[in-house]
């Protein structure tokens, strides 16, 4: 047995919170990372264009990953 005590809820909320830092944007966030508003990435949410990983109705996550997948494809004349 290990000497060393692992409390894995502790470790498991700080992972979830490391992550949401890290890997997720709130719609303001995505919408500066696309330079544009708020209310085009509900557009491109409705279109289903952009898949936000949580929607509480008031306010959605979306993968950081995703948008910039998003920017690339817009970028190079994909998206219109």
């Amino acid at each position: 047995m290990s000497d060393i005590n692992i409390d894995r809820k502790s470790l498991k909320e700080d992972w979830g919170r490391s992550f949401i830092q890290e890997e997720a944007l709130f719609t303001s966030e995505a919408a500066e990372l696309l330079g544009c508003s708020r209310q085009a990435i509900h557009k491109l949410v409705k279109k289903g264009m952009l898949v936000p990983v949580k929607d509480s109705g008031k306010e959605r996550l979306f993968l950081r990953r995703e948008i910039m997948h998003y920017k690339e494809f817009k970028e190079n004349g994909y998206i219109k």
